[in-house]
């Protein structure tokens, strides 16, 4: 990252630059998306994935009964248990969840820096990046959704705030 911004931050864009900033974005996906037991709360988050219940008719108790029980946003038990419906691999949440918030933070620093690769690279070590990805991984989400609804505000783009807005 040191290296590949020192040669493209500030410059034209070329594909090579595109190519090694998407190449960054799916590095860090894969560090937390594979990962076991990075952060506290995902043990807790492992922990929740393993005992959903995913027979007919219970998805709408599930997402009730985790927002009312533990203050867990209705997207994010939805999330986990339609994955746990086509999979029971937490990896699978951790790789989706991962690329949502990362994502989002690469797109932001495209849109908004000219150095976009110094800025991952404080990301990465600032903590900022393991924090969103291992600690408060469905704030995280969260966070990101909030942070395309504010690029769409700054876009001018009301229907995008709106619905970036309800879904963070």
């Amino acid at each position: 990252t040191i290296f590949w911004s020192y040669r493209f931050d500030g410059k034209e864009d070329c594909p090579q630059q595109q190519h090694r900033y998407v190449l960054l974005c799916l590095l860090l996906i894969l560090i937390t998306g594979l990962s076991y037991g990075l952060g506290g709360d995902k043990f807790v988050y492992m922990n929740d994935f393993k005992v959903f219940k995913t027979q007919s008719g219970s998805f709408g108790k599930e997402i009730v009964r985790y927002f009312r029980d533990h203050g867990y946003m209705p997207l994010w038990t939805a999330l986990n248990l339609i994955i746990k419906q086509i999979t029971d691999s937490f990896y699978v949440v951790q790789i989706i969840q991962s690329l949502i918030v990362n994502c989002a933070v690469f797109y932001a620093a495209k849109r908004w820096t000219n150095k976009p690769f110094l800025f991952v690279l404080l990301y990465f070590i600032g903590g900022t990046y393991f924090r969103f990805n291992t600690e408060v991984m469905r704030e995280g989400v969260a966070i990101a959704f909030s942070l395309l609804g504010w690029i769409s505000y700054t876009k001018g783009r009301n229907l995008g705030v709106i619905m970036w807005t309800l879904m963070g």
